[in-house]
């Protein structure tokens, strides 16, 4: 009895050591994504100073209310444009991680979602490919931590790179598109506050 405890003991840590290891890579490329942006800021920032002055120059007869709002809507496109070039990057940033990166990003999916239930993983023809040969074994792991039990389904998923756990007539959307939409207003906020 002793010998399991130090396995699932060693097991134990080692999984921690792991998760450490990919939240640190993980607060590295979010440090790059943000080092970018910023850059992309002080650009825009330059850029919105030459629009600024050309608008002034305009003697179209607008009032000084009317240029200004125009301004303003131009500001606020480029900051949404910004902001939407940011979060791009930051999904493609996820999408072409290591092979094993994103192998620990797929079960972290998986182990947010999983329910205890009977189900499949669905993945795109890439992914199917791009995860490591034990995921599927490690997948179900974490699903019998829950009661339930994961296989891989035959059928592909049609998104772009994350999965899709399938339980009967029950999908549960764990995309890249998906987790980003389910939390854009909280990154729009955090990218916000960043550049602005």
């Amino acid at each position: 009895m002793a010998g399991i405890e130090k396995i699932t003991e060693a097991i134990a840590l080692d999984a921690e050591k792991k998760a450490a290891e990919i939240i640190e890579t993980a607060k590295k490329e979010a440090e790059a994504i943000l080092n970018n942006a910023k850059e992309e800021c002080r650009i825009f920032s330059e850029e919105q100073k030459a629009v600024r002055e050309k608008a002034e120059k305009i003697e179209d007869g607008r009032t000084a209310s009317q240029k200004e709002q125009v301004l303003k809507l131009r500001i606020l496109k480029e900051k949404q444009e910004i902001i939407e070039s940011v979060l791009a990057k930051a999904k493609e940033k996820l999408l072409n991680k290591s092979d094993s990166d994103y192998t620990e990003l797929l079960l972290s999916m998986v182990e947010k979602s999983a329910l205890g239930e009977m189900g499949e993983v669905l993945l795109n023809k890439k992914d199917k490919t791009r995860v490591s040969a034990d995921f599927i074994e490690r997948a179900d792991k974490i699903a019998k931590k829950k009661g339930g039990s994961l296989t891989m389904s035959t059928d592909e998923a049609d998104i772009d790179g994350g999965l899709i756990l399938r339980y009967g007539r029950i999908e549960i959307n764990s995309s890249i598109e998906s987790v980003f939409d389910e939390n854009r207003e909280h990154l729009v906020d955090v990218v916000n506050k960043v550049l602005w």
